[in-house]
């Protein structure tokens, strides 16, 4: 009955907001990245 599509996002014209943004990742955010990363919708 529930269909699922497969999505993706394209962009362009991205930005700089602030030059003084940093990324900041705990170790758990990069293993979340990596899981979700592999997962196969």
């Amino acid at each position: 009955m529930f269909e699922h599509y497969r999505s993706i996002v394209i962009s362009n014209n991205i930005q700089l907001l602030s030059k003084e943004t940093t990324l900041d990742f705990n170790p758990e955010d990069v293993r979340n990245i990596r899981k979700l990363s592999k997962k196969k919708d």
